[in-house]
């Protein structure tokens, strides 16, 4: 009777109506109208499936994903398992995409770039360039999408106090003038906007720089960095 009562608790919430969800209201009417009327629908897709089917942001789809599985989830007396193949692990990796360095010879080492999604650990003796290459992929995460980057933003948790501001900005204008270069060189109308709104004061914005002095302080930083990247989507 109890396994029973779950499988209930669980299908029902499945079945949950989209309508009922605290989303905004030309966010549901999107939704409704593109087939996604119940829960079990939208967790068929990942943030850029849905961006994709449902012609939301990508803001949009991970904000409707993170409402949809929360409150299903407490609603819920079990977890909700998605139904998940090999090709759709191959596709997922495949379309999360890689942050470009502008270094043929590391890109192609890695496969296209660093990846998104994984953990990459760099390592090396003192002085070999580990925090000169975490400033770098600080800057080229955001890329924009045009030039092969990936748009994004950066979290920089120094634990050694070694962050550089005037080398991070010798390397942000760096990165900035190679775009601007191929951007005139491509004379393409996406290139050339993309580079009105891609400017040193932007990269320095979208760079979050924590500083912790001990073990204490990194765990709570790393205990409050899912509220953080919530608020921030395009991590």
């Amino acid at each position: 009777m109890y396994c029973w009562s779950v499988w209930e608790s669980f299908f029902g919430s499945m079945q949950r109506d989209v309508g009922s969800f605290p989303l905004a209201p030309a966010l549901r009417v999107k939704l409704i109208a593109t087939g996604f009327r119940t829960v079990d629908t939208i967790l068929e897709f990942n943030a850029g499936e849905l961006s994709r089917e449902a012609g939301i942001t990508n803001e949009e789809a991970v904000e409707v994903l993170q409402i949809v599985k929360g409150e299903a989830q407490s609603s819920s007396s079990c977890q909700i398992i998605q139904k998940r193949t090999a090709l759709d692990l191959l596709v997922q990796e495949q379309s999360q995409g890689f942050i470009i360095t502008f270094c043929s010879a590391l890109d192609e080492i890695l496969g296209g770039g660093v990846p998104v999604a994984k953990v990459t650990e760099i390592c090396g003796a003192p002085g070999v360039g580990k925090t000169q290459l975490c400033m770098q992929l600080a800057v080229d995460v955001q890329i924009p999408e045009c030039f092969g980057g990936v748009a994004g933003e950066t979290v920089f948790i120094d634990t050694e106090c070694s962050f550089q501001l005037e080398r991070l900005m010798d390397i942000a204008n760096a990165c900035l003038l190679h775009c601007n270069l191929i951007a005139q060189g491509q004379q393409d109308e996406d290139h050339v906007k993309a580079m009105q709104t891609f400017t040193l004061n932007e990269i320095l914005s979208r760079i979050y720089y924590f500083s912790c002095h001990d073990y204490v302080e990194l765990l709570a930083q790393i205990n409050l960095l899912p509220d953080f990247l919530a608020n921030h989507p395009k991590f």
